[in-house]
């Protein structure tokens, strides 16, 4: 073991006359685990939190839209427009879609929603809605049945729970493309359908406002004929959405208006990741506070070791010597504080996320659960930049020791 090594221990061991120092110390390791605790935590919060909503968006959302220029009933060629994208590289699927705003009217109640028109089975290989279904049966949507032969629709549960309805009941489906001449004027002309089927995605949008009724069957009631106002497409890596969109984008020229998954939720993951950053320069105070603990802690030390610190320059101790001594008993305080602040903010996020601690309003957020996501590339930036605050604040006590002079200091000794 270096002496520099050796001295820097040495002085951080608490004898009885140095007892005040040695608190000091202990309160500077504490609030540096303190600040990189709260750091892991709050940066495996806001991981988690933006992985929980994408996951929820991209359950009910495919990753890419084609619009039809700028109309929203423009894509009439949707079937050679799906063989095209056949041919492109990251494409897995396509489905077309119509979406149009309505009013959903039962018994009870009736809310605003967006109606989808879905081919179930082309659907359910973009996005996971079907899947989601935990009450009826998504196959029998295309199925005529009830008194009335009314098809099925499949709702979100919380839409469900406002209309008060169940799987078999029958709602009115409203929209403004849809009026018939009456003494009152013209009036929306009402479709018939019944529950089908009750979803939970998870994504609050999606279960409290969205619904799929049978493609053909939406298409004869808003009298649309073959055109679809979207195309659904689903690719093989979600990260590289913007270079699949490039190559749609030269593939397809102009006739199209071509939006990824992130472009459609851009307002949604920008806050987020302003929210991380301002998180991260907020909770850094915290260490850089901390580690003001550092530098009162060495400089009462210097002035305690004075005579120490003149023994051993008259031994042969360097200047440089000093300076390193001085310095790794910073890097030491700042490394026990930043292991220990480290492993409890991966455990506490761990247990946090485990148990599901954290519960949050859909209406906001999005999602109704908290997840923690313990990521390594943050964990290792958060020991990072504490210890490179923790050796910078040893630099001034440092360099002042190394500065005395042995004549000095041992003066009247």
């Amino acid at each position: 073991m270096k002496y520099q090594l050796f001295i820097a221990l040495r002085y951080l061991r608490a004898k009885h006359k140095q007892a005040f120092t040695s608190v000091i110390t202990v309160i500077s390791i504490i609030g540096i685990a303190i600040g990189v605790m709260a750091l892991v935590v709050a940066l495996s919060l806001m991981t988690g939190m933006h992985d929980e909503i994408r996951s929820k968006i991209l359950g009910s959302r495919s990753h890419i839209t084609i619009y039809g220029g700028s109309s929203m009933r423009a894509i009439s060629d949707f079937r050679a427009l799906r063989d095209d994208l056949k041919r492109v590289d990251g494409v897995l699927g396509s489905a077309p879609v119509v979406r149009e705003k309505g009013l959903l009217q039962s018994r009870l109640g009736n809310e605003g929603v967006i109606v989808h028109g879905v081919d179930p089975l082309e659907s359910r290989e973009v996005i996971n809605v079907f899947d989601a279904v935990y009450s009826g049966d998504w196959r029998t949507m295309e199925e005529e049945r009830g008194e009335y032969g009314r098809r099925g629709i499949l709702i979100g549960a919380d839409l469900a729970e406002k209309l008060g309805v169940v799987v078999g009941d029958t709602v009115q489906l409203l929209t403004l493309s849809t009026t018939t001449l009456s003494p009152l004027g013209n009036m929306p002309r009402p479709r018939s359908y019944r529950i089908a089927g009750i979803y939970r995605t998870g994504d609050w949008q999606s279960d409290a406002y969205y619904c799929y009724a049978p493609l053909a069957d939406l298409q004869r009631f808003l009298d649309m004929g073959e055109t679809i106002t979207v195309l659904q497409v689903k690719i093989e890596d979600i990260f590289r959405a913007a270079d699949v969109k490039s190559r749609l984008g030269a593939l397809l020229g102009q006739r199209y208006i071509i939006r990824t998954w992130i472009e459609e939720n851009v307002n949604l993951f920008n806050a987020l990741e302003l929210e991380k950053l301002a998180l991260f320069l907020t909770i850094t105070l915290i260490v850089t506070v901390a580690a003001l603990n550092i530098i009162s802690t060495l400089i009462m030390l210097v002035m305690e070791k004075n005579r120490d610190i003149g023994v051993l320059m008259s031994m042969g101790a360097t200047r440089r010597g000093v300076l390193m001594s001085f310095l790794l008993q910073g890097l030491i305080i700042g490394i026990v504080g930043t292991v220990v602040g480290a492993l409890l903010g991966m455990g506490f996020s761990w247990f946090m996320d485990y148990y599901g601690v954290i519960k949050l309003p859909g209406e906001v957020y999005t999602i109704t659960q908290v997840r923690f996501k313990i990521v390594p590339y943050d964990v290792m930036l958060v020991c990072g930049v504490a210890l490179l605050i923790s050796l910078a604040a040893t630099i001034y006590p440092a360099w002042k020791a190394s500065r005395l002079r042995p004549s000095e200091a041992l003066r009247y000794e």
